[in-house]
């Protein structure tokens, strides 16, 4: 419980991309982007930078790079602050021009909104454009946002990988579960064209579910539910399984603090087992470290595989109007 000391940190400057040294230069071997809907920054992609993976950044500040220390030693304390960089499209300096950047102070977000948009292009690309991809990192409010951006955008698909994994938990699982129990009742159709289902916005297609070990609390309940409602198959790994929410965050004298357990989960098929067991996936499938290290993500290419299967069992609903109705005198004198 002791609050322990602070120890002096500086706040090292990030470009938002991996940089590879080759001889007193670096090259931008990959730059991370997200999607402006992501609003993430991307300090080499904003406007009036123009450097492109392939560059070579030659100096910063108009420094050299010191021979025996990494690219982040020369944005050391420049986190947030307007720094110059020397660039150009080989490693020489002639030609060679500055730009200013402002790096920032971590990348995780650049970078989960950068694999985020990959998944989402390597489907679209797979499927040709048929199905969708959403990533929801949390059952809380940051999952709620991803959710909300990336759903309702892709309700033109006929179909959609739903990517769970890594779930860290929360309280809203229910809203989105609501989301995907929606089913198409009827049609609207206005006078000059436009076409929509009732209810309003839902998913004209099937879904998948991919889960993994690291998906927990709100994360287990999510695939479970749907599981327990029929919705959708569940890929991937067993989730982690701790389910049980605690309550309480007593303070303690010497500023500790203790927590007790108190909501559980109970349903009809495990009883009170999803507890420290997980969800067992419909489809086990495992994605091993030396293919994820060359690009492939076993889980979500056999999500793929699942979903285009239950489109062709399960088309999309199309609405045959045929003609439209006599509204003529005629047509209403025959009512008498």
């Amino acid at each position: 419980g002791d609050a322990g000391r602070d120890v002096p940190s500086r706040s090292t400057g990030l470009l938002g991309a991996v940089l590879v040294r080759e001889g007193e230069f670096f090259r931008i071997d990959r730059i991370y982007r997200g999607d402006a809907a992501d609003r993430v920054r991307s300090p080499l992609l904003e406007p009036g930078v123009g450097v492109k993976e392939g560059d070579y950044i030659l100096a910063v500040n108009q420094k050299p790079f010191p021979p025996d220390l990494p690219f982040a030693a020369s944005l050391e304390n420049l986190a947030g602050k307007r720094v110059a960089l020397t660039v150009n499209g080989g490693p020489k300096r002639d030609g060679s021009r500055l730009v200013v950047v402002e790096p920032i102070d971590s990348e995780q977000e650049l970078i989960y909104a950068d694999w985020v948009r990959r998944n989402r292009e390597h489907v679209a690309e797979k499927t040709g454009g048929a199905i969708g991809y959403i990533h929801i990192p949390d059952m809380g409010g940051r999952g709620l946002v991803a959710f909300n951006t990336w759903f309702y955008p892709q309700l033109d698909k006929e179909g959609m990988i739903v990517d769970c994994r890594w779930n860290g938990g929360g309280f809203v699982s229910q809203l989105i579960l609501s989301r995907f129990q929606r089913r198409i009742l009827s049609w609207d159709r206005s006078r000059w064209g436009g076409i929509h289902t009732y209810p309003y916005r839902v998913l004209n297609g099937p879904f998948v579910v991919l889960t993994n070990e690291n998906a927990g609390s709100d994360g287990d309940i999510f695939p479970a539910a749907v599981q327990l409602a029929g919705l959708a198959p569940v890929i991937g790994k067993r989730s982690w399984g701790g389910v049980i929410g605690i309550r309480g965050f007593r303070q303690l004298v010497d500023g500790g603090a203790i927590t007790q357990p108190e909501s559980a989960w109970w349903d009809r098929e495990r009883g009170w087992g999803l507890e420290g067991r997980g969800v067992e996936p419909d489809i086990d499938v495992t994605n091993f470290p030396h293919e994820l290290a060359r690009g492939v993500d076993a889980q979500l290419e056999r999500g793929i595989e699942e979903v285009l299967r239950l489109r062709g069992e399960r088309p999309p609903q199309r609405p045959e109007f045929g003609p439209a109705p006599d509204r003529s005198r005629e047509a209403y004198g025959d009512e008498g």
